[in-house]
């Protein structure tokens, strides 16, 4: 199947050369000219990331002399591009929820922040994917998880939040907190103390087990990088599609209970369907991510998320921020083989009745090109694929490269 996808990209590849000819012996040759010059200054950036990388690999140990390009991932196997560097053994037991750190996360290197309102049990699922030792190649005591509970009825019980050491629960009343969860999240970022951040907007949202160490290791190449992970919805369909058909919170539970997630988190690629913002998979570009790292100078530059977004749930605000984020970025990673995976929880978007989609969707891009920009304004951006690509995710490689192809 891998076959095919690389014929398919193969494909794809010689009918751009072919255009490029044609506008080369045409009256488009000056603008043939343009893109073979910003096809060269892509090319100098590849190579400039390698050499990154590759000083990454020969000195794992080395400590850099500035902060932001500190290391405090442990590597278990040598960067490559041919094999999955985070295959390291995962405990089988998922008794032990409770991760013990070797130390205090007094300087952690990555802050993650996580926005929740009313989602108890999926937010459990979440912070235990989020934390060793289902995240791979990560020591705690490097990171810290900043969760904002804006507005629930109720604080979060210790139980729920308390499965790692290195978590920090924030509880906004109902009567202080904002519909807008980037309010919320604005306020993570105040409270979070790392150089680089990995932004949720949504808790609900679990992520594969290579996420964050994968993640921070791009992120951390240039202080004006940013790192997205497509998302898939749980379920056999697209979620808002799967609600009609009678798609629960129930059968989701039995549903990552048959695949074991907690061992081994690439399987939850076997039990998902496409977002609406990644029906091409890991190929082209995304209009958001609900998992997204930048240092905290990018953030602070392109200001934050939009507060005057005023919908409950916030609207298209997570739209608004990715434009202005990729924007503003000089490389934008896209990571192959990990993801994150929306749980079915009543959210502002997927929990609307079928009736009310049509309506409400057009309030938000009414709002979001008052606030923001015209709604087709193109993302511009050209993601650099990184990573690796588990067995788990074959099928997906090799569907989305057919669905490429035919819209080429």
């Amino acid at each position: 199947m891998l076959t095919r996808a690389r014929r398919s990209l193969a494909a794809q590849l010689t009918r751009v050369r072919r255009s490029l000819a044609a506008k080369l012996a045409g009256p488009e040759a000056e603008e043939a000219a343009k893109m073979r010059e910003q096809l060269a200054r892509k090319n100098e950036r590849i190579a400039e990331l390698r050499v990154r990388l590759a000083s990454q690999r020969r000195t794992p140990e080395a400590a850099p002399a500035q902060g932001v390009q500190a290391q405090p991932w442990k590597e278990v196997q040598a960067f490559s591009s041919a094999h999955n560097v985070l295959a390291s053994s995962v405990p089988s037991s998922v008794d032990a929820q409770k991760v013990e750190s070797d130390g205090s996360t007094k300087d952690p290197e990555l802050s993650v922040v996580v926005v929740m309102y009313r989602m108890s049990e999926q937010i459990g699922n979440t912070l235990r994917s989020l934390t060793p030792p289902y995240q791979r190649s990560v020591r705690p005591e490097a990171y810290e998880i900043v969760l904002v509970d804006n507005g629930s009825p109720e604080p979060l019980p210790q139980e729920v939040w308390g499965v790692a050491s290195n978590i920090h629960y924030h509880y906004v009343s109902p009567d202080r907190a904002n519909s807008n969860p980037g309010v919320a999240m604005n306020w993570g970022v105040q409270l979070a103390r790392a150089p680089i951040l990995c932004l949720m907007l949504d808790g609900a949202r679990m992520v594969t087990p290579g996420v964050l160490s994968w993640g921070a290791r791009m992120t951390r190449l240039s202080a004006s990088a940013v790192t997205e992970v497509r998302g898939w919805h749980l379920g056999p369909k697209n979620q808002k599609k799967s609600i009609e058909e009678g798609y629960n919170a129930e059968v989701e539970r039995q549903l990552l209970e048959s695949v074991r997630w907690q061992e081994n988190g690439y399987r939850l690629f076997e039990v998902s369907a496409p977002s609406g913002s990644t029906r091409f998979g890991f190929f082209g570009n995304a209009p958001e991510s609900g998992c997204l790292f930048m240092h905290r100078s990018l953030f602070d530059e392109i200001g934050d998320y939009d507060e005057r977004y005023a919908h409950p749930g916030g609207g298209l605000v997570s739209l608004d921020f990715f434009w202005r984020a990729v924007t503003n970025a000089t490389t934008v990673f896209t990571l192959l083989g990990e993801g994150h995976f929306h749980q079915i929880h009543g959210g502002a978007s997927t929990g609307l009745p079928k009736t009310d989609h049509p309506e409400t969707f057009r309030s938000w891009k009414a709002e979001y090109e008052r606030l923001s920009r015209p709604f087709f304004t193109p993302f511009p951006y050209e993601p650099i694929l990184v990573g690796h690509i588990p067995k788990e995710c074959e099928p997906w490689m090799v569907r989305n490269s057919m669905k490429k192809r035919e819209v080429v």
